[in-house]
C-alpha cells in the first residue's frame, strides 16, 4: 500500500493559471489509466495542447463548472471537475462529476477520495440531491473506486469514440450525502 498523501494535501479551487497543470494531469492520467483499454498509439498521441481549449473554458470565470486541484508541495497531483448535467434525461437537481484524474503516483494514496468527497460536499452546498458520472465499462479500477463510495450504475449506456476506438461508457449515480 502506498503512503497516504492526505496529511500534506491541499485541495483548492483551480484558477485559470492552473490550466497547464490540469491539461498535463488530464493527458498523463488518461495515458496510464486507460492503458489496455485504448490503443497505445492513440494514448501516446494525446497532448496537453489539445486539451487546453476545453480546460481554459472550464476554468474561466464565466463557466458554471467547478474545478478543484489537489496539490502537495505545490505539485499538482489530481483534479476533479463537476457542474450541471449534460444528459437531458436526469432530474434538474442532479449534478455531474465530469472528471476525476490523478497522476499515477497519487493513485491509492487518498487523493482521489479527497477530491470526490470534496466535489460531493460542494454539490450538496449547491443544493443538488443526486449526482451522475460516466465511466468506461471496461475500466474496472475506476468502477471499483466509485462503487466503494456508494455510486452504482443506473443502467444507462452509450458508445463513445476515443483514440479511434469505440468504447462502452456506463452512467453511475449517487444520492448526494
Amino acid at each position: 500500500m502506498k503512503e497516504p498523501l492526505t496529511s500534506s494535501l491541499r485541495i483548492r479551487r483551480a484558477l485559470e493559471a492552473d490550466c497547464g497543470t490540469i491539461c498535463g494531469i488530464d493527458v498523463r492520467s488518461r495515458q496510464w489509466g486507460y492503458r489496455g483499454l485504448m490503443p497505445d498509439d492513440g494514448l501516446a498521441g494525446l497532448s496537453p495542447e489539445e486539451r487546453e481549449p476545453i480546460w481554459r473554458e472550464a476554468l474561466s470565470s464565466t463557466s458554471a463548472n467547478r474545478v478543484w486541484i489537489a496539490e502537495r508541495e505545490d505539485r499538482g497531483l489530481g483534479f476533479a471537475a463537476w457542474g450541471p448535467p449534460r444528459d437531458a434525461d436526469v432530474h434538474q437537481h442532479t449534478a455531474e462529476l465530469y472528471a476525476l484524474y490523478l497522476e499515477q503516483d497519487a493513485a491509492g494514496t487518498g487523493v482521489a477520495r479527497a477530491l470526490a468527497e470534496g466535489a460531493l460536499r460542494e454539490m450538496r452546498e449547491h443544493r443538488y440531491d443526486r449526482a451522475v458520472l460516466w465511466v468506461l465499462e471496461a475500466n474496472h479500477r475506476a468502477r471499483r473506486f466509485y462503487e466503494r463510495r456508494g455510486w452504482a450504475s443506473d443502467g444507462t449506456r452509450k458508445v463513445i469514440t476515443r483514440c479511434g476506438t469505440d468504447l462502452v461508457s456506463i452512467r453511475y449515480a449517487i444520492t448526494v450525502p
